[in-house]
């Protein structure tokens, strides 16, 4: 199974893009957070996703959440805590769709 190491290997190409603020009354801009997608035909998208977000956990360790998109139909799960924590391999599988986002959080203010 690709979501606990199992599977094909991947190749991950990571891209971003850094700016910084001119203004002296905004923060400049910083590596908080962590967001990645994927679109594949025929395979479920989750364990790919699970995967990316294990590897840009290093850019929240707050929540996580992944999204997935089926035949119209949307399917979601979030919560606190690191990735291995919010997402056991039951709560992927539910995850259908080969279409999907992925997102690590870091707070900066609140909750």
């Amino acid at each position: 199974n690709p979501a606990v190491g199992g599977g094909a290997p991947l190749k991950w190409r990571a891209a971003w893009v850094r700016s910084e603020v001119r203004s002296p009354t905004l923060m400049p801009a910083r590596e908080f957070c962590g967001v990645v997608g994927v679109s594949l035909q025929g395979r479920g998208a989750a364990p790919y996703l699970f995967r990316g977000l294990r590897a840009l956990q290093h850019r929240g360790q707050e929540s996580a959440g992944i999204a997935t998109s089926s035949h119209g139909s949307l399917h979601h799960r979030k919560g606190m805590g690191l990735v291995h924590e919010v997402f056991s391999q039951e709560l992927i599988d539910s995850l259908r769709g080969s279409v999907g986002i992925g997102h690590v959080r870091y707070s900066t203010t609140g909750t």
